[in-house]
């Protein structure tokens, strides 16, 4: 299964999206809180990159999990809990799952 979120953010604190070793960036930051809540490792791959500062109104994110775990039910408390995780600066606009086949 295929977790799709939509985010947006403002960069001001981060290095762009992108992991870096020597900077806290917004992918860092979004993995540590999804592996918080789904207790397994998490890698987000984004739509793609933003540099130092910059901010985003909208940015897509996907992960892929082996096991189902989201029935429709699940999704609207599976986002209330990572939107809680995260810090002010990042909002999730949209959660959900699809099939790994797209």
């Amino acid at each position: 299964m295929r977790i799709f979120i939509e985010i947006c953010f403002d960069g001001t604190a981060y290095c762009g999206w992108q992991k870096q070793p020597n900077a806290s960036s917004v992918q860092q930051t979004s993995e540590e809180r999804w592996s918080e809540l789904f207790n397994i490792p998490v890698t987000l791959l984004g739509c793609g990159r933003t540099d130092t500062g910059v901010h985003a109104s909208q940015f897509y994110v996907h992960h892929v999990i082996e096991r189902r775990l989201l029935r429709p039910a699940d999704r609207c408390q599976i986002k209330c809990s990572a939107t809680c995780r995260y810090c002010s600066q990042t909002t999730i606009q949209s959660f959900g799952s699809l099939s790994c086949a797209f």
